[in-house]
């Protein structure tokens, strides 16, 4: 060995992290490595890397506890299942028809916008265009009013409407009573 920073060290035992590969002159460092990790609701062993503090079941079991719940017959907006849009209640019903796989939750939506709501951001962008030293102010506080009420016109005549899937309303549909999310103590 020629090199000024390298020492040899002899050791009788060292500890390999099975999970990662990394190597600990102690156990007790090994051990903290990647701790055994379980679901702080059911007791579940999870993952070691997995960041949640419930297990997927607990989680899925919680946020069906936490849900608005509303019967089918009383819903009348598009809903979501498995990741698909429905226009209607009507259509989940003919899209399922004489399926014995019919999803377990189905969820409400929540009606949004396509729109520009941010004049100030557009003014911004047009000044950062050009340089200058001094860093006037380009347009006058009058101009991006102007700006703003052509905006909120456009806007009325050109949004667009869309619908994104609302996790805190369930739809019940009625057909899954036995096969509810359960979770460790969680009585519906």
């Amino acid at each position: 060995m020629n090199s000024n920073h390298i020492t040899e060290v002899s050791v009788e035992k060292l500890y390999k992290c099975e999970r990662c590969g990394n190597m600990f002159l102690t156990l007790e460092s090994a051990e903290k490595c990647h701790p055994d990790k379980h679901c702080e609701t059911c007791g579940k062993e999870m993952k070691y890397n997995d960041f949640w503090t419930k297990c997927e079941q607990c989680r899925i079991a919680l946020k069906y506890a936490e849900a608005k719940h509303v019967k089918a017959d009383d819903y009348n907006e598009p809903v979501f299942a498995n990741d698909r849009y429905y226009h209607d209640i009507d259509e989940l019903l003919e899209y399922y028809d004489g399926e014995w796989d019919k999803p377990d939750v189905v969820y409400g939506s929540v009606k949004r916008y396509i729109k520009i709501d941010d004049a100030e951001s557009i003014v911004f962008a047009a000044e950062e265009s050009v340089m200058f030293d001094d860093e006037p102010e380009v347009f006058s506080k009058d101009a991006v009013a102007e700006l703003k009420n052509f905006i909120d016109s456009w806007n009325l005549r050109h949004m667009y409407e869309y619908f994104e899937q609302d996790d805190k309303l369930i739809v019940d549909m009625g057909w899954h009573k036995e096969k509810q999310p359960k979770q460790k103590g969680y009585q519906r």
